[in-house]
């Protein structure tokens, strides 16, 4: 047969490709490439290996190589185009992934020194490198070894009617041998698994520091929860933070902190001078536009003081904090974060220590690509334990499996904003179990003048030394460290609550308010958290009952809304409490411009409800009304502030470029600039061939050849955008564009807008 196959192929960002092989000899192996199909020809992602599933992903959107080629013997094979992401938990060798080239992590089936296995190891061009005390070692590729049995891949396969082929970088090389070497391992009969060294990224995004309310606390019914716990007798749970170390002398983390360890092992990574310590402080990270402290912004959301008079308070501020450092400069890879997971569950581990108690939860606010069997091996361990583990869904803000969020076993917890919607840049998808406040600092939908961020302890480098404080970020990682918390909360209460009593809770909606769609879904999960809810829910599983506490009157999401000359219409949640099942009698508004209907409920009047506000005959100015949500248990008052604005003088969007787009390239095939005068402009495009056309009108601003982009005035003809088709009998086709400025400024990539004509 063909040594390769090659394809060209039209992708959208992050869609996959999938090769199913069915080997027609013993040795038959296939491998897949995806090339970029342009002159550079470059290697984007390659799936190598024995699997008989293989996955490639495209990391924007355009016109590909996909090339399937032998590495070994013959097999037949399907390519498909996948419709939605892959299903976790599939263990691919992957060059697109984030691993250290040159470092395996093995496990072998009897346990050997390194000297025992000189036909081993050493014949493979491999090193031990850390013995890793009772569970996988860390092994280094020699640079000048290539595996046994295994051709280095000095070049990507060309393609015979596309680009030539070109040679793959040099980190490129180093970690395809890294991938081949595993592969060699996984022929061996003493080896239960080899994999990749991966690396692992904290999901923070700093921002502007002044932010001062911690709204994420009454958004989850936090205040309630504290009231009925202090009415218990309650333990003081320990939650090990396996993040960037902490800041141990911040003033508002005095008194909660547990022995730790610093597990970074590359002394280039850890920047503090050593290998693996005792000490977990944190030096920084030396992130772009600066060290972060993330792992002190986590454990403060946990467990801050609370009641002493400075800084922000902690959800479970009885708890007490385990350090556990692994990321440093550039992130932190799988290896190091195993041995602190085994530390924190009382394992062996490299330290040669244990702590004097393991930690009832762990919280991994870090992640990346890439299924582990180490990690999985590690969080089944963890739960035989009684530890429950809580992991961040990943900031990316697609459906693509995230680990350690997606390993079974695991909490994964999506991110919500000021109003309960996901946050922008939070994943979704099968494997999230839960959703929590993750702020969003692109927004101030509250209107008090500071971004939507989670405030919560950190620090800044500064001078040469470093200034404890405070910071507001955003991120899947600030979303996890509030369901930790609450889980602390509940362990306080009920101390033997296990793994599996959390599972149950959490799918018996008893940890939750349903947002979304009813039911489980795969942005909210089993639904937002609620801590109130929660704490309850952990006196029942301790004592059998409930404590005697009055009705509840309805829940309402958000607490409070803004309108700003842009919203005409938001949504609200109404959720039943947790203490009474009243039904809503009412939901009205006080003023007659006002109004407030049901979107979507259920048979007693829970559920999302739209709140609109028709602002004609309304002068310009600030305007407050609020909706009651009436029920048996008590009346619920929703504030609304309403802003109206005096009308904008028209033409003020300057120069819009009219673009005529192919619906099928995506490309501009004619434009027109023109000037808006009193509000209108004309454009006309003519001699225009038969086919499907986009319009799009919209101001470049800053230049950069793109229109649309983030504060640039942008129209698009029709919502979804709708295409207008061109004949031969056509004359004359109208469409009216109305240009709006975008006032909420996300953050795009480049790649996003509309490339306009030069």
């Amino acid at each position: 047969g063909d040594p390769q196959d090659v394809f060209q192929v039209e992708l959208a960002a992050g869609q996959q490709a999938i090769l199913h092989a069915a080997p027609l000899s013993a040795d038959g192996e296939l491998e897949l490439y995806l090339l970029a199909a342009d002159d550079s020809g470059t290697v984007l992602d390659a799936a190598v290996g024995s699997a008989l599933l293989k996955m490639v992903s495209a990391p924007r959107s355009g016109s590909f190589y996909l090339i399937v080629r032998t590495r070994a013997g013959a097999a037949h094979y399907i390519l498909s185009i996948a419709t939605a992401q892959a299903a976790p938990g599939i263990a691919q060798l992957r060059l697109s992934e984030e691993f250290v080239p040159g470092e395996v992590v093995a496990r072998f089936k009897q346990r050997h020194g390194l000297a025992a296995a000189g036909t081993g190891e050493s014949a493979a061009g491999l090193t031990l490198k850390s013995a890793g005390t009772g569970g996988p070692v860390l092994l280094t590729l020699d640079a000048a070894a290539r595996p046994v049995g295994r051709a280095a891949l000095a070049s990507p396969p060309a393609a015979e009617s596309g680009p030539a082929g070109v040679p793959l970088s040099a980190e490129q090389q180093a970690k395809l041998d890294t991938l081949l070497a595993i592969e060699s391992l996984r022929d061996r009969p003493d080896i239960e698994y080899a994999e990749p060294n991966f690396i692992r990224q904290g999901l923070a995004v700093p921002n502007d520091p002044d932010y001062r309310r911690q709204w994420h606390y009454p958004f989850i019914n936090l205040p309630l929860a504290w009231e009925l716990r202090d009415r218990e007798r309650a333990t003081d749970p320990i939650v090990a933070v396996i993040d960037t170390g902490v800041l141990s002398d911040h003033p508002d983390l005095q008194g909660v902190f547990v022995d730790g360890y610093d597990f970074i092992s590359d002394r280039a990574r850890a920047l503090d001078g050593d290998g693996i310590d005792p000490d977990p402080y944190d030096p920084g990270d030396q992130a772009k536009g600066g060290s972060t402290f993330h792992g002190t912004h986590v454990a403060g959301t946990i467990a801050a003081r609370t009641g002493n008079g400075i800084g922000v308070a902690g959800i479970a501020w009885g708890a007490r904090i385990m350090p556990l450092r692994v990321l440093g400069k550039g992130g932190a890879t799988s290896y190091d974060v195993q041995q602190a997971g085994r530390y924190a569950i009382g394992l062996a581990n490299d330290s040669g220590r244990r702590p004097k108690r393991r930690a009832d939860i762990i919280n991994l606010s870090l992640g990346g690509g890439g299924w582990s069997y180490a990690e999985q091996e590690l969080i089944h361990q963890a739960r035989q334990r009684g530890v429950i583990v809580i992991a961040a869904a990943g900031n990316y803000g697609n459906s693509r499996p995230f680990y350690p969020a997606a390993y079974q076993g695991v909490v994964a917890v999506s991110a919500v904003d000021r109003y309960g919607r996901r946050a922008p840049y939070s994943n979704y998808g099968s494997y999230v179990d839960i959703a929590a406040p993750g702020g969003n600092l692109d927004a101030d939908l509250d209107g008090d003048g500071y971004p939507d961020g989670i405030r919560s302890t950190a620090g800044w480098s500064a001078y040469g030394r470093i200034i404890d404080g405070y910071r507001s970020y955003h991120g899947t990682s600030m979303a996890a460290p509030h369901v930790a918390g609450v889980a602390a909360l509940m362990k306080a209460i009920a101390p033997e609550m296990s793994p599996a009593d959390f599972d149950a809770l959490l799918a018996a909606g008893e940890l939750t308010n349903d947002f979304g769609a009813p039911g489980r879904d795969n942005v909210y999960g089993h639904g937002l958290l609620d801590a109130y809810r929660a704490v309850l829910a952990a006196h029942m599983l301790a004592n059998g009952t409930v404590p005697d506490l009055p009705p509840q009157p309805p829940l309402v999401q958000p607490p409070a809304l803004i309108m700003n000359a842009q919203t005409a219409a938001a949504v609200v949640t109404v959720s039943e409490p947790a203490t009474a099942v009243p039904a809503i009698a009412a939901v009205r508004a006080s003023v007659p411009w006002l109004s407030a209907g049901p979107t979507m409920t259920d048979a007693a009047g829970f559920g999302h409800y739209t709140i609109a506000a028709d602002r004609r005959g309304l002068a310009p100015g600030t305007y407050n009304a609020y909706v009651e949500v009436a029920s048996s248990a008590g009346t619920v008052k929703l504030p609304v502030t309403v802003v109206v604005e005096k009308p904008s003088s028209p033409g003020t969007a300057g120069p819009l470029h009219v673009l005529l787009i192919d619906a099928r390239t995506r490309t501009a095939v004619a434009q027109q600039t023109i000037a808006a005068t009193g509000g209108i402009g004309e454009f006309r495009f003519q001699r225009v061939p038969p086919g499907s056309y986009v319009i799009v009108a919209g101001a470049d601003a800053d230049n950069d050849g793109r229109i649309c982009g983030p504060g640039e005035a942008c129209s698009i003809a029709g919502a979804d955008p709708q295409t207008v088709t061109v004949t031969d009998d056509s004359l004359t086709t109208v469409t009216t564009l109305v240009v709006r400025f975008d006032p909420t400024l996300p953050r795009r990539s480049p790649e996003q807008g509309f490339r306009r004509l030069r």
